[in-house]
């Protein structure tokens, strides 16, 4: 039975909110680093205070009513707890990678950006959810804006409207919910009805979570707006917002077959779209992107053990993700490029980095004893048991693929692979950038050498075991497979780095053709519009005209007339008023 706790309740994200807005005011960099890192630890106290609870018995809290609807501002599970701890880490390795780096709008944004997210995690219902689900849209537009050029800029623009339109569909739905009264609790949903029938309220809430968590069609504004960000902005985009729409998708849509498929092209296409990328932020934005089919296929499969996979593997992505971000705006601040042409040979000149870089793309390859490959396991051997052998097939390319992008593209040719000119640049990382990377390269190994220590934060009771002889004897032959590809390809000639230019993706629609259409209405409107006008000046010259015709100066009304004519005008004009009277009666 739920519990229901009485009384004012504070969101924790709705106290990072309101750091965020002091921190703005703050002078110094670091200074705001500290405030940032003060924060957080508020923010986890009071997570903590409320303790946790089992996913059929939730802890409600800061219940009141908006414009009749009954809201929920905090409901703890073992599901939302895990992601609010999840964010709170990310939102301090955040800071910290700032301390030097961050500037006013992006240390005060980001904690904004990571108390909406948590305080989506944490909302009981739809509405409230809404609101974070706006809030956090509208402060990660300015941490792409941080970026500082017109590319990011333009970017940030159509970040915006994706992310509204968003917004837009999510409320959309629930405003047709509410009309057909139905509940507004943030429960499991399905997007037919009883009788079959397409539930359009519930389909609109779907495509709003699937614009977030960057589903096929609907994923372009991710590695379009995430690399024009600062070395820091990049690393607070790949923590919150595409991890905030998986929590929502367990919380909303567990088991729902649709996602199985819409997963598995996500985790393979994104591979080949990083492989042609040739900056490395965009290869790194594509693989979060393949990442994420991960954690969608398993909400698909919706088993105990595929949503603890789903959960298990966003904590880690967030983590190892953001270590890979980090290593990557390093590089750029000491080399100033990301371009894949343009790097080589840095483990020289930043071998501390060097290290981070490798324990990322260990992790995310699935190496065993890091992160990974614990919670990776957990997906693949989902699909593997409940024989969809689809999507299990989908995994281990995409795990593959990882290697490639991640192992090859990001490791061996930024840090191993020929000196180049751009990469001839002295000193490592500076000491915060270092202090962050190496508290997230610490989690990872953690989590992959004690298994156990995430499993009990998992919202669902499944015992699993990583580190079985199959598990390890599979995961090693993919990773071997993989690196003999590498070299196969290399010795051919094959492994060639991408030209600079413009990736065509599904974005190139409303870039060229959709540009050309939009520009043919403008000009069209324009035309339309200029005949209506002209017609309209030309009528009002018509009438003005004609009134000055018979009352102007010289006008037939203004002209003296003769007492007996007027006498005459007025029998008239009475006679015929009396008609009409008359007939009328």
């Amino acid at each position: 039975m739920t519990e229901l706790l009485t009384g004012l309740a504070l969101n924790p994200g709705m106290l990072l909110i309101a750091a965020g807005i002091i921190v703005a005011l703050l002078p110094g960099r670091q200074v705001r680093a500290i405030a940032s890192l003060v924060a957080v630890g508020a923010a986890w106290a009071l997570l903590a205070s409320y303790g946790s609870a089992p996913m059929e018995a939730p802890v409600l809290a800061g219940q009141g009513s908006l414009f009749g609807f009954e809201l929920t501002s905090v409901r703890i599970d073992r599901l939302s707890v895990l992601f609010s701890t999840l964010f709170l880490i990310a939102a301090a390795l955040n800071a910290i990678y700032g301390w030097l780096h961050a500037t006013r709008l992006e240390a005060s944004m980001g904690l904004i950006y990571a108390g909406a997210a948590i305080g989506g995690v944490l909302a009981g219902d739809l509405l409230t959810l809404f609101i974070f689900w706006e809030l956090a849209a509208l402060s990660s537009v300015f941490i792409v804006w941080g970026g500082g050029t017109h590319a990011a800029f333009k970017a940030g623009m159509r970040y915006l409207v994706i992310q509204v339109g968003s917004g837009m569909a999510l409320i959309s739905g629930i405003a047709l919910m509410a009309a057909t009264g139905g509940d507004l609790a943030f429960t499991a949903m399905s997007l037919t009805d009883e009788a079959g029938a397409l539930n359009l309220p519930v389909l609109l809430i779907f495509i709003a979570f699937g614009v977030k968590a960057a589903f096929p069609v609907l994923h372009f504004w991710l590695p379009d707006a995430y690399p024009r960000a600062s070395a820091v902005g990049a690393v607070m985009l790949s923590a919150f917002t595409t991890k905030m729409a998986i929590y929502a998708l367990v919380r909303g849509f567990p088991g729902e077959d649709i996602l199985m498929v819409i997963g598995a092209a996500m985790a393979v296409i994104f591979i080949f779209f990083g492989a042609a990328a040739s900056d490395l932020r965009r290869v790194l934005a594509y693989s979060l992107n393949s990442q994420l089919g991960f954690m969608v296929c398993a909400v698909g499969i919706g088993s105990d053990l595929a949503l603890n996979g789903a959960v298990a593997h966003a904590f880690a992505s967030v983590i190892y993700k953001g270590m890979l971000f980090m290593a990557m705006g390093a590089v750029l601040t000491r080399a100033g490029t990301m371009r894949a042409g343009e790097l080589g040979g840095l483990y020289r000149a930043m071998p501390l980095t060097a290290v981070i870089a490798f324990i990322g793309a260990m992790t995310i390859t699935g190496v065993p004893f890091f992160a990974g490959f614990v919670t990776k396991s957990m997906t693949i051997s989902a699909a593997g048991y409940y024989e969809h052998l689809f999507v299990w097939l989908a995994l281990i390319v995409a795990t593959v693929g990882a290697v490639q992008n991640i192992g090859v593209r990001i490791f061996f040719n930024t840090f191993l692979g020929p000196r180049t000119t751009a990469a001839k640049v002295s000193g490592d990382a500076p000491l915060p950038m270092l202090v962050a990377m190496g508290l997230a390269a610490a989690i990872c190994f953690i989590v992959g050498l004690q298994p156990n220590l995430l499993w009990s934060m998992l919202p669902f009771d499944y015992e699993y075991h990583a580190y079985t002889t199959d598990h390890l004897i599979t995961q090693m032959q993919l990773i071997l497979f993989s690196i003999l590809l590498f070299a196969l390809a290399q010795k051919a000639g094959l492994a060639s780095t991408p030209r600079d230019g413009a990736l065509v993706d599904i974005d190139w629609v409303y870039r060229v053709p959709g540009r050309v259409v939009l520009m043919g209405l403008v000009h069209g409107t324009a035309a339309v519009w200029h005949r209506v006008w002209w017609g309209i000046q030309a009528g009002v010259k018509g009438v003005v005209k004609g009134l000055y015709n018979t009352h102007g100066p010289e006008g037939a009304l203004s002209r003296s007339w003769p007492v007996g004519f007027m006498a005459l005008f007025t029998a008239l004009v009475l006679g015929l008023m009396l008609i009409v009277t008359f007939i009328a009666y």
